[in-house]
């Protein structure tokens, strides 16, 4: 029997989820989100390895089992954690699995896998439960429309600290720490042996045109500073991520 509801209470009949597989070569990375229906990512990995072709021996990495979702360090910096070593490693690139809600489309890990897999110059698709987006099987639709878009400044994480983190690393990654606590020697503080830790939590003012999180609560004042200041950068990104889907969704890149 397939499980039919969300990836993440499947998980909690595993205790140690396949880390083995953060430090291996892998043929893909096949990034999703934990809150996704099994049944459409049970497919869309089927799909994967039927169009690629890959046997039982082939190695496909996936972030929702290889990294704990209870609580993990994921290392001191962005390039030091499972997210970029796996793209790193990945010799098949990255597959972006859209669900039903396109869910991993407002997550900010899955947004920084998106942008590590394009500045790294890896293969790049991305799949819904129906096949590859760009074949015949999708072509449009409303989760085709929902890559178009994309805005990286919207994408949410369960951490805060994540959240900005990536968002400064995005900005400039020499400044990835700034907002977050850190040490004497600038290296990240963490509590429970894993949680990052916000420098300041200061929201904007509660007005009609202050800028809210997908949740309808304040922004903090740092992100808020950070997005108007470095709009054209992250514009850039999310610019990026969208102009390499849309051609994928043409046709037109079929690397």
């Amino acid at each position: 029997m397939v499980h039919e509801g969300p990836v993440l209470p499947l998980l909690r009949r595993v205790a140690h989820p396949c880390y083995m597989y953060a430090a291996a070569r892998s043929v893909a990375l096949l990034q999703s989100r934990w809150g996704g229906l099994f049944r459409d990512f049970l497919a869309t990995a089927e799909a994967v390895a039927k169009d690629r072709g890959l046997s039982p021996n082939d190695t496909i990495w996936i972030c929702t089992f290889a990294n704990s979702q209870f609580g993990e360090d994921f290392g001191p910096s962005i390039e030091e954690s499972p997210f970029a070593q796996a793209v790193k490693a990945s010799e098949g690139g990255t597959v972006l699995v859209v669900d039903r809600s396109g869910g991993s489309l407002t997550r900010m890990w899955c947004a920084l896998e998106l942008k590590l897999t394009i500045d790294y110059n890896k293969r790049l698709e991305v799949y819904t439960p129906s096949g590859r987006v760009g074949s015949k099987r999708v072509t449009s639709g409303p989760l085709v429309e929902q890559i178009a878009g994309f805005d990286v400044t919207r994408c949410e994480a369960s951490e805060d600290a994540d959240r900005r983190q990536i968002l400064n690393y995005l900005v400039n990654p020499s400044r990835e720490c700034e907002g977050l606590v850190v040490d004497d020697d600038g290296k990240l503080v963490v509590s429970n042996g894993w949680q990052k830790q916000l420098a300041s939590t200061e929201r904007v003012p509660d007005a009609a045109d202050a800028r809210r999180r997908a949740d309808g609560s304040l922004e903090y004042v740092f992100e808020a500073t950070l997005v108007a200041k470095h709009a054209t950068e992250l514009d850039a990104v999310s610019e990026l991520v969208r102009s390499k889907v849309t051609a994928m969704t043409a046709g037109l890149d079929e690397r």
